[in-house]
């Protein structure tokens, strides 16, 4: 009779024990990157409005194709300031994500660090658009003590009160 042979299962080297580990690693980094794109993706404001945002009054050395800073505390550009802010802070915390040595994580990344940044230039081309309306239409917010003394000069050009009080007479 010929001695039975019996499957004895290789056991795992230290170096496969690390792999396992590492790759282990690696799938649930690149879950988290493909998780976080997936939500980028889906909270991407396709309806964004430009119509209506109000700019503060460009000084007189500025270029007249490129857009002063909006006025920030004015009503109509609440919406289009939190969510250009949301995606530059989005931006800022994937850049500085480290993926380490594993290379499909650092695909993943760097596809939404480029969606973010073509995020991030479709909002400068409505700030764009929204500023060569704006300076056709004259729906630039009035500067210095202007602005404090007539905010509701344009509609779309109403002040959050943030609870500040300014005396023109200081």
């Amino acid at each position: 009779m010929a001695p039975s042979r019996t499957r004895t299962q290789p056991v795992p080297s230290t170096s496969d024990n690390q792999s396992n580990g590492k790759s282990a690693q690696e799938d649930e980094l690149c879950r988290t990157f493909e998780e976080c794109l997936s939500n980028f993706r889906c909270s991407l404001l396709h309806d964004l409005r430009c119509e209506g945002l109000v700019f503060c009054q460009p000084s007189k050395d500025d270029d007249s194709l490129t857009p002063p800073p909006l006025q920030p505390l004015a009503i109509a550009n609440t919406q289009f300031l939190q969510y250009q802010d949301d995606v530059i802070n989005l931006y800022c915390e994937a850049s500085t994500l480290d993926c380490g040595n594993f290379h499909r994580c650092s695909i993943i990344r760097r596809n939404l660090l480029t969606e973010i940044q073509n995020e991030l230039s479709r909002l400068d081309s409505l700030k764009r658009r929204a500023w060569q309306m704006a300076s056709k239409n004259g729906l630039i917010m009035p500067s210095g003590s202007q602005a404090e003394t007539c905010p509701t000069e344009l509609d779309s050009a109403r002040l959050i009160d943030t609870g500040q009080c300014s005396s023109a007479s200081t």
